[in-house]
């Protein structure tokens, strides 16, 4: 009872202190009342013209700064190509606590020619209270890459060998387009081949609020780039890089405006091959077996992302995306497995395997959207609706050869196949609705997810001219997943200085699997809470805390055994356990500094492990729990304009990491180790217009639960330069040293093993791009998430 008594005190408190502020509102338009979309606005004390509060106005050129003080202010507004506006002194007071200022017209800069582009070098990285941001538009590292290569310019994102993405210690990400989920297939179809130069900015969420699922550590928000200007523009551009093997990709873009329609669309294709040449190590007690092997995957692919938006006034926004994707893959692999005794070169005998891939992808994605702003008090009513379908058809022809001690064949070859078809079914429904009073913001919303995939694995063995089914590898099954949740949000200021976000996550999660007797139910509650502050002398300061889960996947769930050889075994984990997380965040920036942290406790933290069979020399790997994983994370980011032609991006974090397990037949295991991260991205203005970037990259040796890996480092450089009025040139060398190589190792138990394995990093690469249509000046489109607190130099913006 006095737990609620002074909850209630303390609610009443918040309230009395919200209500006692006030707020100005207003819209801003260029010639023609065309909206001028994304203008920075700034309020100022008349006294003095210092700043108080800043605020980005939202596409239509609308404007509110809340939680203001009484007082004597001007409002004054900034676009590019026209002139800066201030407004005439506005007094607050009780008797008029808010103002909603007249239409402001901009006039243009007569320094500004008409049909003329400007371009403007905003700051690359920027803190806001709840996300670090990477301004990408127009910057050198678009120019030629796709969207996983620009993720690796981003603070504290890494993407991985295996095209896995981590953001600092957290390898649960959720990675949304343009504020949007899309099925698994579909977002990696974007990642590979969508074009980084048709991207704004790419926004990163350390410990995200309620309003996100609870099974993701961090976001990542790519906000895609589209024309405000009318009439039809594009770009075309064409790519070539060449390392042990070329790859070829063309890419265009298409945009057309009316006043009410925005129609766009990208199609990109391929020719790749991708080649990896990797020495894994095995020791046992007497022998050594060692698997090496070279891979070349042949990819033909074309990417189609399309859609509209249909705005029947400035208040209302209906959008519709279409993607697909075809992908035929070949794959060819020849591996060595040797087998020596310890302390000898002498071979006692060799495996050679042999292994075809085949593999047709398709994917397509459907996404129908509803953005509107309800009345004039500015609720918001967001709705998505997404249907993914992805097929895939793959098969494998396996040889093995085996020879004795003098190099002779020992025994007839294996022959055997493997077939995976496999049709899923992604459907995510969401709706977000929000309510602002005159100085909070709440957010109430709901989400459905559901999994369906109809999964086959057959293996069959070549005897007598005729393929037998093997049933020990072999498994078939429909899987199903629903996903039901719910949450709230509240945001607002609290003790005049601090922001707030105080949220509430509800999910429930059934997982079946059909012909097994795998049905699983979770139930959880996620609190998160986000408190900001901006300091007097510009720094700004932030702490976050989250509970989160991670459940696990079909591919984790499934009672299967894959062979890989006969030495080598997948299989799944019909007894994985969830995973639990308490996450808590901090943050402080001044100036080009910005200082972050983050500690991590996980319970059942999942994860790839290991087994060993002395007496078979058989590995398996399966995907476990590990009881209890403490990591944290200390990290620095300084972007800053060291001169007026060097611009650079650095980076310097240290990590560390403490486990305490049983892993299989092992019962008590406990790993510990630290590492340090430094990265630097330089952007240099050259003569004759040309731009150069150099990019310098170290990862002191470190571990990750059971995994310790060896030190890493490489470098980037490239010079682009505008040519033909509207076109670009890149020339760029990647892993410079051929450096990137990852050497990892493992021990526990019976378990010791080392790792090599290189990915083909060292590229020339040789692009260029063409622009077309009108190109005046214009500020490019933003879509927000909608849950900022902060937008502008002290928040409180919409």
């Amino acid at each position: 009872m006095n737990k609620l008594v002074v909850s209630v005190a303390i609610f009443m408190f918040l309230t009395d202190t919200l209500m006692a502020q006030f707020s100005i509102k207003g819209k801003v338009v260029e010639k023609n009342t065309q909206a001028a979309s994304f203008s920075t606005v700034s309020l100022h004390l008349s006294k003095d013209s210092s700043v108080v509060k800043g605020a980005l106005a939202n596409e239509n050129g609308e404007f509110e700064i809340a939680s203001i003080d009484t007082g004597s202010y001007f409002v004054s507004v900034s676009y590019i190509g026209f002139q800066k506006y201030n407004s005439a002194v506005l007094t607050l007071n009780a008797a008029q606590p808010s103002l909603e200022l007249p239409l402001i017209q901009l006039v243009e800069d007569s320094k500004v020619l008409d049909e003329v582009t400007v371009k403007t070098q905003r700051k690359l990285i920027e803190q806001k209270a709840d996300r670090m941001i990477l301004n990408v538009e127009n910057s050198v590292i678009a120019k030629g890459n796709k969207v996983n290569d620009l993720l690796k310019y981003t603070p504290m994102v890494q993407v991985r060998g295996d095209g896995s993405i981590k953001v600092a210690n957290k390898s649960s990400v959720l990675i949304l387009v343009d504020g949007k989920q899309t099925g698994a297939a579909s977002l990696d179809n974007f990642l590979k081949n969508y074009s980084a130069e048709e991207i704004l900015r790419v926004e990163v969420i350390t410990n995200p609020p309620a309003k996100y699922d609870a099974s993701f550590g961090a976001v990542i928000n790519i906000v895609t780039r589209k024309s405000l200007e009318l009439g039809l523009n594009g770009r075309f551009s064409v790519a070539h890089s060449q390392g042990q093997y070329g790859r070829f990709t063309p890419d265009l873009s298409l945009n057309y405006r009316t006043a009410k329609w925005n129609i766009f669309g990208n199609a990109s294709g391929g020719v790749a091959d991708y080649y990896v040449d990797q020495k894994i190590d095995r020791f046992f007690p007497e022998t050594t077996i060692g698997n090496y092997f070279t891979s070349v995957d042949s990819y033909k692919y074309l990417s189609l992302f399309t859609g509209a938006d249909f705005s029947p006034n400035k208040n209302h926004t209906f959008g519709l995306r279409l993607n697909s994707s075809l992908n035929r893959v070949n794959n060819e692999t020849d591996t060595q497995t040797p087998f020596k005794r310890i302390n000898s070169n002498t071979l006692d005998s060799l495996l050679n395997t042999r292994n075809l891939g085949r593999n047709t992808n398709e994917t397509y994605d459907i996404n129908l959207s509803y953005t509107g702003k309800l009345d004039s008090t500015g609720k918001e009513l967001n709705i998505n609706v997404t249907q993914t379908l992805y097929s895939k058809d793959s098969r494998q022809d396996i040889v093995y050869y085996r020879f004795g001690l003098n190099n002779e064949p020992s025994g007839p070859p294996r022959t055997i196949r493997i077939l995976n078809p496999s049709n899923q079914k992604n459907f995510i429904a969401q709706i977000d609705y929000a309510i602002p009073t005159s100085k909070a913001r709440w957010d109430l919303g709901a989400k459905y997810f559901y999994i369906g995939n109809d999964n086959v694995l057959r293996q069959e063995d070549l005897f007598n001219g005729n393929y037998q089914l093997d049933p020990q590898f072999s498994n078939s099954g429909f899987y199903r997943e629903n996903t039901y949740a719910a949450y709230v949000n509240y945001g607002g200021k609290i003790m005049k200085s601090w922001n707030m976000q105080l949220g509430l996550r509800a999910e429930k999660t059934s997982q079946e699997l059909t012909n097994t007797n795998i049905k699983r139910d979770y139930f959880g509650l996620f609190p998160s809470l986000n408190l900001s502050k901006e300091l007097k002398n510009g720094a700004g300061l932030g702490i976050s805390f989250s509970r989160k889960v991670s459940r696990p996947g079909l591919n984790s769930l499934v009672p299967y055994r894959m062979i890989v050889d006969p030495y080598s075994i997948m299989e799944g984990n019909p007894g994985l356990k969830p995973q639990f997380s308490h996450s808590f965040d901090t943050y402080f920036n001044k100036g080009s500094i910005t200082l972050f942290a983050n500690y991590t406790y996980t319970q059942d933290y999942i994860t790839d492990l290991l087994r060993g069979d002395a007496e078979t020399k058989i590995y398996t790997q399966f995907t476990g729990n590990l009881k209890n994983v403490h990591d944290a994370y200390i990290g620095l980011n300084w972007s800053h304009n060291l001169t007026k032609w060097w611009q650079t991006n650095s980076n310097l974090s240290v990590s560390g990491t403490y486990t305490k397990s049983p892993i299989a037949d092992v019962s008590d295991l406990k790993f510990n180790g630290l590492g340090a991260m430094v990265s630097s991205t330089n952007i240099f203005t050259l003569p004759k217009s040309w731009r150069g970037e150099l990019s310098l990259s170290y990862n002191s040796p470190n571990r990750w639960t059971i995994w310790r890996m060896r030190s890493i480092y490489w470098v980037s450089a490239s010079v682009t330069r505008d040519i033909f009025k509207y076109g670009n040139i890149r020339i760029s060398a990647e892993d410079i040293f051929r450096s990137q190589i990852n050497r990892l190792y493992v021990s526990y138990g019976v378990i010791d093993l080392t790792s090599r394995g290189y990915n083909d990093t060292q590229r020339f690469k040789v692009s260029f791009s063409y622009g077309f249509g009108k190109r005046t000046v214009k500020q490019a489109r933003y879509k927000a998430l909608g849950n900022e607190t902060e937008k502008g130099r002290i928040g409180g913006g919409k």
